[in-house]
């Protein structure tokens, strides 16, 4: 998969897959398969998105690579008219999320798999993808719109084809397809304390609202740096990795 069509490799302990123009190839357990994005735009550009401080060095055969550098996630631009689409890694966990901007459709949206997949949905909404003797598995499609859950939910457009089925939704404001939260941290002190609203901005970093009466509660550049007594009111941002509070 290292050929010179792949623009980007991620590797989980699972799952490896190649990033090209107009497909994403998986690897797991010693099936393949390949996601096509049918009808999308040709020249649709991967960027890296988020460098990392990691660098990754490759020896295959006679080829020597060194010094490759590392990023948290890849974004297609414009992969259908006003759609963008990244991929993120987390832990054991490759994660994709589909960003529409106002006017654009979601409903060209088009995940096509190998004629020799299996392509299914599941009980609870999951796409399913029986690759070989392997299975991929997309989590249901969580969609947002200004912090708030619009109904939506995969659809089978053909035996191996998927794409998106969404509730009413205002098209003239950005539309987050599967901006599910993949992963988890810890925010507060030893007081008691609320997570009241979760939102999330076109860049993936999560913001919270809520209380707290912990004497210890973590503080970034805060307004108020200390507690002033009894229930406090908490604003506060988290990088889209969920490794860092912002303020």
């Amino acid at each position: 998969m290292t050929n010179s069509e792949i623009s980007f490799i991620v590797e989980t302990p699972e799952l490896r897959a190649g990033f090209r123009s107009d497909s994403v190839s998986f690897q797991i357990r010693g099936s393949q398969t390949t996601l096509r994005f049918t009808g999308a735009n040709p020249a649709a550009r991967i960027e890296a998105v988020e460098p990392l401080p990691g660098k990754v060095n490759v020896f295959t055969g006679s080829t020597r690579r060194t010094g490759i550098a590392t990023y948290a996630r890849i974004r297609y631009r414009d992969l259908y008219p006003g759609i963008d689409l990244t991929y993120s890694g987390t832990g054991r966990r490759l994660k994709s999320e589909f960003l529409v901007a106002p006017g654009a459709d979601p409903t060209k949206i088009r995940l096509e798999y190998e004629s020799r997949d299996r392509v299914s949905i599941a009980e609870n909404g999951d796409l399913i993808v029986q690759a070989g003797g392997a299975e991929l598995r997309e989590d249901a499609p969580t969609i947002l719109q200004d912090g708030r859950r619009i109904q939506g939910r995969y659809r089978l457009l053909d035996a191996h084809t998927a794409g998106f089925e969404i509730g009413a939704y205002d098209p003239g404001k950005t539309l987050v397809i599967d901006p599910a939260l993949t992963y988890s941290t810890y925010l507060g002190g030893t007081g008691m304390g609320d997570i009241t609203g979760v939102a999330l901005d076109s860049s993936d970093n999560l913001y919270v609202t809520g209380w707290t009466e912990a004497l210890n509660f973590p503080i970034a550049g805060a307004y108020q740096s200390s507690n002033a007594g009894s229930v406090n009111a908490i604003v506060a941002k988290l990088n889209s990795a969920g490794t860092s509070l912002t303020y």
